[in-house]
């Protein structure tokens, strides 16, 4: 059968398979498939939903307890978990890349050092560990937003500890 496009569906398609293609590595050809279409219909979805969880406030915060070397809770390390009403969990390297990719990150950002913050008034002698994107500390006012969290919920910035992720450092 003849199958036909106009030139805007071609470059949508074109711009699909350049993307894939890039994903999977330099000096690399994709041809599109129709499966490139439902992955980003999937993910557009994700990142509405995203969006929606963060206006409801639908993450939650778990912690993970740090110990020294005789086997004492030190601190606690926040960790940020969304729970799809349909999907159920989704990975945080999932859900994380996405709100890098769609300017969602400092949203995500600032509830989760929000509610670390607040949290950490109920461990008055363990440290908190926050991870941060890279994407935040590049924006550059991340300082201004971190000062003003740690006034809004009176947290203790001595017991607050910054992660940024190796990626950061391997990148500049």
């Amino acid at each position: 059968t003849d199958f036909k496009i106009d030139g805007d569906e071609a470059l949508r398609q074109a711009d699909l398979a350049m993307y894939r293609a890039k994903d999977a590595g330099r000096g690399r050809f994709q041809f599109y498939e129709p499966e490139m279409d439902m992955a980003l219909k999937a993910r557009l979805a994700m990142e509405g939903d995203l969006r929606e969880a963060l206006r409801a406030e639908a993450l939650t915060m778990v912690y993970q307890p740090q110990f020294d070397g005789d086997g004492q809770v030190v601190g606690v390390e926040a960790l940020v978990r969304w729970t799809h009403p349909e999907r159920g969990p989704v990975p945080p390297a999932f859900f994380v890349s996405i709100a890098e990719e769609c300017s969602l990150i400092d949203e995500l950002g600032e509830f989760t050092l929000r509610r670390a913050f607040s949290d950490s008034l109920r461990w008055p002698r363990l440290t908190v560990a926050v991870n941060v994107s890279a994407i935040q500390i590049r924006a550059g006012d991340f300082d201004r937003l971190a000062g003003r969290l740690l006034r809004e919920t009176g947290a203790d910035p001595r017991r607050i500890e910054l992660e940024i992720t190796e990626s950061i450092l391997l990148e500049d």
